[in-house]
């Protein structure tokens, strides 16, 4: 009688594992595991979910393995090259890389191989990081999907333009990905999969070589199966590759810094509580009493003016980040368009909003923004940062079906770096959880995660 085949795995955020290169890392100078041997377990994960996942546009096998036995080298000389120094990695499909092509989600750039790495690229491969491919992204990481599924109900999608990222860390494909954000498509796909996602402070990553559509908005993060993991990649990325021009990078330890538990947290509703599921709320509402019983105060905005217009902007946020958006990639669009390009409906529609804008609706929403950015600000001396759900609520079922951005517009639009932490289970599925933080201070939001995901993990 034949064995059934394996479906996706149950999820439950207590016990789910994926793996951790930094907690690996720690046996390479004993012997007890290497790099290769490392890469090996990924490659196998690859081999045994990708036909069903769908979470990589192209693979590069030989390559990693050349590199992975490089990094073996220098652990055992005792010489690595940095903390990523053997970390298995994927990037987004509109991160240039010269060895590999970046199609960018569209049948335009079908094939497409760039003369250059990007900057994280090029910093990545220098501290000898080991790229595995390059994942899936939406047609310019905003418009048409990729195909790619949720590994633990593949009926569902695993969020938007950083899907492929996402779903290949869930999957136990990969440590870590890099991924972007100019909504919510770092932090909407892991909390669909049940990733950790990072996206810093705007600016502290370099964007160099990665596929604009709002150059103002836009931001690069990490997807990772540890906390550890995707603040090291992220940390070493902006060392070595820098910030975007004029911008201050990431400050903080090469680590994980340790663990620090926030006094104050307000507690963001945004126009999402009221999208949001039963179940999601009920959730979120437990994770909150957890954190009140281990001693965090979570304020509600309706206490503070200055609180409460924070709240309020968040019901203008993604019609800002739209504004911007629309206006700033209106010229590449174009010339993909008059260049006979099949733009998918939602670029068109994009295009469209774009070509109808004045310079003073692109100022007036600048303008709006750095308000926005302002009240965020004069905040910090009354809150240690802020809390929300990460979504309304777990996977939509539909490949086509992005799910909606509504909790990740915040922390875009106001240039703060913020965090999911994949802490809740509802219905069956992952869910996640965002802080996020003050602009600049990355290492103490880090330092919050991981004092909140071992208060709701582990005790």
């Amino acid at each position: 009688m034949d064995t059934p085949a394996p479906g996706p795995p149950a999820y439950d955020a207590r016990t789910h594992r994926m793996p951790s290169f930094s907690a690996a890392r720690t046996q390479f100078a004993a012997g007890g595991d290497d790099p290769r041997q490392f890469l090996e377990r990924c490659i196998a994960a690859i081999e045994a979910r990708e036909a069903e996942v769908h979470a990589f546009v192209v693979t590069d096998f030989d390559g990693a393995r050349q590199a992975a036995d490089d990094a073996t080298a220098r652990y055992r000389a005792g010489a690595p090259l940095s903390a990523v120094d053997g970390m298995p990695v994927g990037l987004k499909d509109t991160i240039e890389t010269a060895d590999l092509p970046t199609q960018m989600g569209s049948p335009f750039f079908a094939g497409h191989r760039s003369y250059r790495d990007a900057a994280c690229v090029d910093a990545l491969r220098r501290g000898g990081a080991v790229i595995v491919g390059k994942t899936t992204a939406t047609e310019f990481a905003y418009g048409r999907q990729a195909g790619t599924r949720n590994p633990f109900d593949l009926t569902r999608t695993p969020g938007t333009s950083s899907s492929g990222s996402a779903a290949s860390v869930a999957a136990g494909m990969l440590p870590a990905a890099l991924g972007t954000q100019l909504k919510s498509s770092v932090l909407r796909p892991c909390s669909y999969c049940g990733t950790y996602g990072y996206k810093p402070s705007w600016g502290a990553l370099s964007m160099a070589g990665i596929h604009p559509y709002s150059p103002s908005g836009d931001h690069l993060g990490t997807h990772a199966g540890s906390l550890a993991d995707a603040w090291v990649l992220a940390r070493f990325i902006s060392q070595y590759a820098g910030p975007d021009p004029g911008q201050p990078g990431l400050e903080g330890p090469d680590e994980l810094p340790g663990p620090a538990r926030p006094a104050r947290l307000l507690r963001l509703y945004t126009p999402g509580w009221e999208r949001s599921i039963e179940p999601s709320k009920a959730a979120f509402e437990a994770v909150l009493a957890h954190l009140r019983t281990a001693g965090v105060a979570i304020v509600e905005p309706g206490s503070d003016p200055a609180l409460q217009a924070v709240e309020d902007d968040t019901f203008g946020a993604e019609a800002c980040i739209d504004a911007i958006a629309d206006f700033e990639v209106r010229w590449l669009l174009r010339g993909y368009r008059d260049r006979g390009a099949d733009l998918g409906d939602r670029v068109r529609a994009s295009l469209e909003r774009g070509d109808a804008m004045t310079r003073d609706d692109y100022q007036a929403a600048l303008d709006w923004k750095q308000r926005f950015r302002d009240h965020v600000a004069a905040v910090a001396g009354a809150v240690d940062g802020f809390i929300m759900p990460s979504s309304c609520g777990p996977a939509s079922v539909g490949l086509d079906n992005f799910g909606d951005p509504v909790f990740g517009t915040p922390a875009t639009c106001s240039g703060a770096p913020s965090v999911g932490l994949p802490v809740m289970t509802v219905n069956g599925l992952p869910q996640g959880i965002t802080l996020m933080g003050f602009r600049g201070a990355d290492a103490a939001l880090l330092a919050q995660a991981r004092w909140v995901t071992d208060v709701l993990l582990r005790d």
